[in-house]
């Protein structure tokens, strides 16, 4: 993040004494960020945009316990990933008790990219559909530090302070994270 006005710190700093402006300034700079990291949670991105307003809500009125000595964005994609878990949670619930059926990462994708495409580039987004629905599809105790670490371009360090887990518990969690995807998508590891 550019040190206009202040690096992250300093500005989740102000922020938390009440500077709405400084949590614009970070809120500009991190929601394409926080978007995209929830829509790769499996979060389709018709409901993506509304889960990181939840998540921005929610920092904001976390600001005052933000330890300004931990990553701000090791933080707040912690809190992202947290309603990314909420809005799957909500929608199990409502499934159960609507009886409404809950569409999937891969059928949801598909209604975004059921549009007409060039060969290729249907070719490429049926690729993202699959690999975003096997990501997906992880437990969350290995889509979280995989997210963080693949998609967030955090250091392992810095995924297990975010976290809460050891540095050791996250390379363990990537190998198996690993391990699943290359069984969900064999046809990846095979050479073209």
């Amino acid at each position: 993040m550019s040190s206009e006005g202040g690096g992250e710190a300093d500005l989740a700093r102000r922020a938390a004494g009440g500077d709405r402006a400084a949590f614009g300034k970070l809120v500009r700079a991190y929601g394409p960020k926080l978007s995209a990291l929830v829509a790769a949670y499996g979060v389709p991105s018709s409901e993506a945009e509304d889960v990181t307003q939840e998540g921005f809500i929610a920092a904001w009125r976390a600001l005052a316990d933000y330890d300004a000595s931990r990553p701000f964005r090791a933080w707040l994609y912690q809190i992202a990933l947290n309603k990314a878990r909420d809005w799957r949670r909500r929608r199990k619930v409502r499934a159960f008790f609507f009886g409404a059926v809950a569409l999937d990462a891969t059928e949801a994708l598909a209604v975004e990219d059921s549009g007409p495409k060039p060969e290729a580039q249907a070719s490429d987004a049926n690729l993202q559909q699959i690999v975003r629905a096997a990501v997906a599809e992880l437990p969350d105790d290995l889509k979280s530090p995989f997210l963080l670490t693949a998609f967030a371009e955090m250091t392992q360090s810095e995924t297990a302070e975010a976290l809460g887990i050891s540095q050791k518990a996250v390379e363990g969690r990537l190998k198996r994270a690993r391990i699943l995807l290359r069984e969900k998508l064999p046809h990846l590891d095979e050479p073209s």
